[in-house]
């Protein structure tokens, strides 16, 4: 076979028949890549140029001298035989449809089965749909060597779904001028090593589209899957397999434990946290497979106030991370993490270390009087390893949150009780804490432990610091003295409990209570001895002063009586008073009279020769000069933490400026509503108008959880006004206290608002709680249903002193029936959930 440069001697002679002119090439001379036939000059001619590029592709270009509406294309008839010119037998062929005169287009030779480096004979013919002659030329071209069209670079993998995908380089089609690279290919597979003779292959044919033909392409193939064998060997075609050549084999060794899921725990497998009933345990794990892997969780759980949830997330065709949630921190553990598919199962063993006891000791009491504070207390249920010791921490300040600003106490692990010399003589707060080999554990709730008195009978006298008069002895039970002179006294007592010491006077005349008693601030002298500050009183008429001593074992007083003497009506009129006037009526101010004071009045007349006799004596007393009216007392605010908050405004008369108030409270249900004065009492210095005054521990000593009735009066510069009328308010409990009064609306997006009366904080009243969590069931069970946290905003209505949450309508199914409740969240006290409240949804919005 020569090459198309090769030289080539040719005679030419024309033979003429009916069908075609035959061109016979034998001689010396050179030949270009097409040769032309001779025709007649009356006959339409037919131009063909057949030539071969180096890329292997035939170009052909025809061109014919006339046409007619009945042409209809071209068919060229080609073979490598030459004594086989002369016959259509055996030839391949292609065929154009075209009317047009010209056509120029290129095929690729290994679709037309052209042997390379071969030469060709071609006969073009005319196509026409008529009996009129049809007109062709013979012609020859030559081949050039095979450009290999293999598929390169193939690799298999496997998708989440467990299917094979073969991916390879495209083969590029340098004969199409509308696709760069060809789209036809056959993909077989074998379950062997595809080396041997004998090995069976199963083909799959593919078909790119053509918005998918890129350099690079990725074939999935459905049929097989990772369920059928391990191993695969694949080899890729062009859409030729008799003439093409095909890719390497590359075969695919499935790595079974490699397939398994591979797991990783975040922070690792060895976990350790500080002891805490307030914050949980987040542990997640990271799950790679393919295919993706079913995770799930085991744990052993002891404690039934730990509460143990999980949330599995897909993050893609291969991950998914599971977290295991533990409400507390308060048990070391070992919990596991497995994770499966088709391949096998593995798991991961997660160790929790508590770096402490996980619960404070047990039975813990407390007893508090003058010689110490005396606890005791018990092993704790969770001890997280060998118990070494115990911590013991007292204080005499309920606002002190700093465990380290507390004294402390440390004993030994046999150790069941201990006693402090803490708190002298007050109420005591103690906490205990148990430390294990891990570390130290939770601390216990503070315990509040008031102080217990011995009981000693009480005693109760008079101290008379300051008086002008006759008393016949010390002991004397009566003292004789002037109008208005000052009288300064102390009331002492003796005894225990510590008792509240008061005073009052009672008239002596009239023997009827003009005074009740005065709770008055002690002072301890010494152990069991107590008296009040120094009291000064003008005396303007003869009274009875009693001091008096009570704690709650019982009652003491005793009594001095004051005799005043007084001014008679026939006194030498020098001894008066003289005021002058002009008119029938005389009007005396509080400067010119003693307030509670009994007076005489004479009248003279006066003309210009002098005063005349004077009137028969008449008699009246002063009032008091206290205020006309009793303070204007307001509704309080809520006490919250033991604090109340009194309001009330100034007297309607106050009959001259108000320098103090006092409040008197008790709890004490044995006095009644008219002996406010033997209650405890607080004095306000101030001349407001509207007063706001805060009964907290510290001031007032409120107990918790107790019922209270308070009074108060108001004083100007002369005396005390009438006490209000009793009001009444109670403390709380140990507890936190709870949203109450708590309502559920829903509004038209299904969206819910939660009001409740506002809660005040712990650490400052002034302040209120702002945070909450809130909470809803759809179980019809409001008290015993399965609640589950939900976002809420938080907004505070001064007007009706509310605190509002809106629940959000996307976290809520129409048409349905819900319980909520909301508790506050705290960082200084563990809070209680509130009643729940039933509420309705509506159906869904149209937006």
């Amino acid at each position: 076979m020569k090459s198309k440069n090769e030289q080539w001697l040719c005679t030419t002679s024309i033979v003429l028949n009916l069908l075609h002119l035959v061109i016979s090439v034998q001689g010396n001379r050179q030949l270009p890549a097409t040769a032309s036939a001779i025709h007649s000059i009356e006959e339409p001619r037919i131009f063909t140029n057949l030539y071969m590029s180096d890329d292997f592709c035939l170009n052909i270009s025809i061109n014919i001298s006339s046409t007619d509406a009945n042409a209809t294309g071209y068919r060229i008839f080609y073979t490598r035989t030459p004594d086989e010119k002369n016959s259509s037998y055996g030839w391949k062929r292609i065929e154009f449809q075209t009317a047009e005169a010209q056509l120029n287009v290129r095929r690729n030779g290994k679709h037309l089965e052209l042997s390379p480096n071969s030469r060709y004979i071609a006969r073009v013919a005319q196509m026409r749909n008529d009996s009129k002659r049809r007109i062709d030329e013979i012609v020859e071209f030559v081949t050039v060597d095979e450009v290999p069209d293999v598929p390169t670079n193939v690799s298999v993998y496997i998708d989440a779904e467990g299917t094979y995908h073969v991916v390879f380089n495209t083969v590029v089609d340098p004969c199409n001028t509308k696709s760069k690279y060809l789209k036809d290919y056959i993909i077989q597979f074998t379950t062997d090593s595809g080396t041997a003779n004998t090995t069976e292959w199963k083909s799959h044919k593919v078909e790119i589209a053509e918005e998918d033909l890129d350099e690079y392409v990725d074939v999935k193939l459905e049929e097989l899957t990772i369920s059928s064998t391990f191993n695969h060997s694949f080899k890729v075609f062009t859409n030729n397999i008799t003439s093409g050549l095909s890719s390497n084999i590359t075969t695919f060794v499935l790595d079974i434990e490699a397939r398994k899921p591979q797991i990783t725990v975040e922070g690792g497998d060895n976990l350790a946290y500080e002891p805490s009933i307030t914050e949980s345990i987040n542990i997640k794990c990271r799950v790679v497979s393919v295919p993706i892997a079913v995770v799930s969780w085991r744990y052993k759980k002891i404690n039934f106030s730990e509460k143990y949830t999980t949330e599995t997330i897909k993050i893609d065709d291969r991950t998914v991370v599971s977290t295991l949630n533990i409400s507390k921190r308060i048990r070391s553990q070992t919990v596991e993490c497995w994770a499966s598919n088709i391949y096998g199962i593995r798991n991961s063993i997660i160790n929790i270390t508590i770096l402490g006891a996980g619960s404070f000791p047990t039975k813990i009491s407390a007893i508090n009087n003058k010689k110490g504070v005396y606890v005791s207390w018990g092993p704790p249920e969770i001890p997280n390893g060998e118990i070494t010791g115990y911590v013991i921490y007292a204080t005499e300040d309920s606002s002190e949150r700093r465990l380290q600003k507390w004294s402390n106490y440390s004993t030994s692990a046999s150790a069941r009780s201990l006693f402090v010399k803490s708190c002298p003589r007050q109420t005591c707060y103690v906490s205990v804490q148990a430390v294990s080999t891990s570390g130290p554990g939770i601390v216990s709730d503070v315990v509040e432990v008031p102080f217990t008195e011995e009981v000693i009978p009480l005693n109760i006298s008079i101290e008379l610091i300051q008086y002008t008069g006759n008393r016949s002895t010390d002991e004397a039970k009566t003292i004789e003295i002037g109008s208005g002179t000052e009288v300064a006294f102390r009331c002492v007592a003796y005894g225990s409990p510590t008792p509240n010491i008061s005073h009052f006077w009672i008239d002596g005349n009239l023997l009827k209570e003009v005074n009740n008693s005065e709770a008055e601030i002690t002072e301890e002298l010494d152990l069991y001895s107590f008296r009040t500050g120094k009291i000064v009183y003008k005396m303007q008429t003869s009274k009875t002063l009693f001091c008096e001593a009570k704690n709650n074992h019982e009652s003491v007083n005793t009594s001095l009586f004051f005799s005043v003497r007084t001014q008679e009506e026939d006194a030498p009129l020098k001894e008066w008073q003289k005021f002058e006037t002009s008119k029938t009526t005389l009007e005396l101010y509080r400067t010119d009279v003693t307030p509670s004071t009994i007076y005489f009045c004479k009248v003279a007349g006066v003309n210009r020769f002098g005063e005349g006799n004077c009137s028969k004596a008449i008699k009246f007393v002063t009032g008091s000069g206290a205020p006309k009216s009793p303070p204007e007392i307001l509704e309080p605010e809520e006490t919250n933490n033991n604090v109340l908050v009194l309001l009330w405004n100034i007297p309607i008369n106050p009959n001259g400026e108000i320098k103090k108030y006092t409040i008197y409270y008790t709890k004490d249900v044995r006095l009644s509503d008219d002996e406010y004065r033997k209650w405890n009492s607080v004095e306000v210095v101030s001349n407001c108008s509207k007063c706001t005054y805060k009964m907290t521990q510290e001031r007032v000593g409120l107990r918790k959880d107790e019922d209270y009735r308070y009074r108060i009066t108001a004083w100007n510069d002369l005396a005390e006004s009438e006490p209000s009328a009793v009001k009444l308010f109670a403390t709380l409990g140990k507890e936190f206290p709870v949203p109450t009064k708590m309502e559920a609306t829903v509004l038209k997006d299904n969206s819910v608002l939660l009001k409740f009366d506002v809660i005040r904080s712990s650490q400052d009243y002034s302040r209120y709680v702002t945070n909450f969590f809130v909470s809803i069931t759809a179980d019809s069970d409001g008290i015993y249903g399965s609640y589950k946290k939900v976002d809420a905003t938080v907004r505070f209505n001064l007007k009706k002193n509310q605190m509002v949450l809106k629940i959000s309508g996307t976290d809520l199914q129409p048409n349905s029936s819900y319980w909520a409740r909301a508790r506050a969240d705290d960082p200084d006290q563990n809070a209680s959930w509130s009643k729940p409240v039933r509420f309705q949804t509506g159906p869904m919005s149209k937006r």
